[in-house]
């Protein structure tokens, strides 16, 4: 794979040689109460231009797969409250459906309300040799030519292999995302569609009816942001984890309670990496 291809197939960053491995920035989520969503879409982008995602796609699908442990660690901690946490996932990018072939390895902390994730882009056929132990980081090094990898890599190896985490969970929806630029201030919205979650291993999968809205701020909250959160009727989330959400209502459905249940006092048979990212079906 070229150079020119790997960037075509980052998207949203343009070249690869500028996407960073790491972001710092405040989030904050909302429900987004103004139906249907092309109105709400087209009330954003009055004020917040709408990104269109390789060209003229302005709809982006997302495949999320979250990792744990067989006891759940990384959910308790956030049940727990605990102000320094943390997520691991693989992210995968495309439109109508169709995912490229790199997917995204993330690290996302979260300390006392700030977030900051790091990253890296991997070949898709490359993740579950990844998750099994194996070092990969020749092809790791040709996929990101951005400084700084090397440490993010490792951390994230490390953290996989000595917590024995395995994909647990996937989430899939559709995105439109906003951006503007102003002063010293980046401001980025995503607004998502169409969740779907679904339990790895227990064919447990179920819909959620709502518009989750992302704020994404780096730098001085604009003057006309309050405005705008108003015409859409955006009402703040303040402890709203798609990952957390999902587990929560899985465990009170019987089907996904008993196979959570029987991870956890059998944690030696988890679901494969290649299962988990569709590379079996």
């Amino acid at each position: 794979m070229s150079k020119r291809e790997r960037a075509e197939l980052v998207g949203h960053e343009g070249e690869l040689d500028a996407v960073p491995t790491s972001f710092r920035r405040q989030e904050k989520k909302y429900s987004v109460r103004l139906r249907p969503f092309d109105a709400a879409v087209a009330e954003i982008d009055k004020v917040v231009p709408t990104y269109c995602f390789r060209g003229n796609h302005h709809v982006s699908c997302l495949r999320t797969t979250y990792f744990d442990t067989a006891d759940l660690r990384i959910y308790r901690e956030y049940l727990q409250k605990r102000s320094v946490r943390r997520k691991i996932r693989v992210r995968e990018y495309g439109y109508d459906h169709e995912y490229d072939p790199l997917c995204w390895i993330e690290l996302k902390m979260k300390d006392h309300g700030i977030s900051t994730k790091f990253r890296f882009a991997l070949p898709r056929e490359m993740l579950e040799a990844f998750l099994e132990g194996e070092d990969v980081w020749a092809d790791v090094r040709a996929c990101n030519p951005a400084k700084g990898l090397e440490q993010v890599y490792t951390a994230l190896r490390s953290a996989v292999l000595a917590e024995e985490l395995g994909p647990l969970l996937q989430v899939r929806y559709n995105r439109v995302s906003f951006e503007r630029q102003e002063d010293s201030t980046s401001y980025r919205l995503t607004l998502d569609r169409d969740l779907e979650f679904e339990l790895l291993g227990a064919g447990v999968v179920y819909p959620m009816d709502v518009l989750i809205m992302e704020e994404k701020v780096d730098g001085p909250a604009p003057a006309w942001r309050e405005d705008l959160l108003a015409r859409v009727r955006a009402k703040r989330m303040k402890r709203f984890s798609k990952y957390a959400n999902a587990v929560e209502y899985l465990s009170s459905v019987p089907r996904a309670a008993e196979y959570l249940s029987q991870r956890a006092r059998f944690p030696t048979v988890p679901v494969s990496a290649a299962t988990a990212v569709g590379l079996t079906s």
